[in-house]
């Protein structure tokens, strides 16, 4: 495995896999089962994705993020991760994906740069405010 070189990827998946801990806490709860954080089976992590959606509201693009970052750490940790898991929770989300209240849910689409914010972009000092 290439090792991760960016910070902000780093923390990204650091977070992951801290919500990961806290999916895994709340199933014990629910289940009275308490589950090894290396479990990353087509259940546990088809059951993260609705998890996300439902108790976090997070948007579906993150929650496909987090997906990878999870599999990633847990590989990290020397997990083997089924493909199947994976593919299962990536078509879990595949409808919430296409769902335009579930979309919102993140900061959106970026708007577009006019000709005015690029000239603006160009000219600009490099001194910042």
């Amino acid at each position: 495995m290439t090792p991760i070189t960016s910070d902000k990827t780093r923390t990204s998946y650091a977070r992951d896999w801290e919500l990961w801990a806290e999916f895994h806490r709340w199933l014990a709860g629910q289940t009275g089962h308490v589950l090894p954080l290396t479990a990353v089976t087509k259940g546990t992590l088809v059951a993260f994705v609705v998890w996300l959606d439902e108790m976090k509201k997070a948007a579906p693009s993150t929650i496909d993020r987090r997906i990878t970052g999870v599999t990633v750490t847990a590989r990290g940790h020397g997990t083997e991760v089924p493909k199947q898991a994976t593919k299962a929770a990536r078509e879990a989300l595949k409808p919430m994906k296409l769902d335009p209240a579930r979309t919102v849910r993140g900061r959106g689409k970026a708007i577009a740069a006019t000709p005015a914010h690029l000239r603006a972009m160009n000219t600009a000092t490099s001194a910042r405010p």
